[in-house]
């Protein structure tokens, strides 16, 4: 006998989204974190900020004791003023050929000497206000109240949190799938059931050769997150 008839149903054919998604876990990241690096030494007198806080570039952190650093500036501010009022005498006698070109030149040298002697002991005694170098978020604060700071000792660091980054190794097999500027849609842990947007800044143009991934940059304003 002839083959079975089986009953089919015609429809239009219309276009449609296909989504295919790239599901990784990673985690958030500060583009820049950085030190905040004491440059004077003294006992720590004022710490108006905390971890948490939200810093501006250039805002005072922390002071330190100016009393030891001011000393010595007046201290070199006397011997400037002595250099200088020498140095003025000395020229106008060498001037007149009333003094010899080598004890011209030594006024000259200890001048510019209490020049730099001076400058260095201004700088000491602004370094005692310690501001902050980018703006950002306190992430770390390494000091207390009435602790002698040292200079080169680190005493906070700060994250600037916006944007923040997300490093993703996605097989280079799927990575026809992605493409820089990009949406990408990403949930936190820490924050059940909400969803956030970013995009991807950038594609290493590079394989891993043993994991055969590569690198994929994401950013996420920070705003809805922090």
């Amino acid at each position: 006998g002839g083959a079975a008839a089986i009953p089919v149903k015609a429809e239009k054919v219309v276009r449609g989204e296909m989504t295919s998604f790239v599901e990784t876990y990673a985690r958030l990241e500060a583009e820049r974190q950085i030190s905040v690096i004491a440059r004077a030494t003294g006992f720590l007198e004022t710490l108006s900020v905390e971890e948490g806080d939200r810093v501006r570039q250039g805002q005072v952190l922390v002071r330190l004791d100016k009393e030891e650093l001011g000393l010595r500036m007046r201290q070199v501010r006397a011997s400037y003023n002595e250099a200088e009022a020498n140095y003025e005498r000395i020229k106008i006698l060498h001037d007149k050929k009333m003094v010899s070109q080598t004890e011209y030149e030594t006024t000259a040298l200890r001048f510019e000497n209490s020049k730099v002697d001076l400058e260095e002991a201004e700088l000491n005694l602004a370094y005692t206000d310690i501001e902050a170098p980018i703006s950002g978020v306190i992430m770390q604060r390494l000091v207390e109240i009435g602790d002698l700071v040292r200079s080169n000792q680190e005493i906070f660091t700060i994250a600037d949190l916006d944007p923040l980054l997300i490093r993703i190794y996605v097989p280079e097999r799927r990575m026809y799938q992605l493409r820089a500027g990009q949406e990408a849609t990403v949930a936190i842990e820490a924050l059940p059931g909400q969803v956030f947007t970013g995009d991807i800044r950038m594609i290493s143009p590079e394989v891993d050769p043993q994991s055969g991934t590569v690198k994929v940059t994401l950013e996420v304003p920070a705003n809805g997150l922090l």
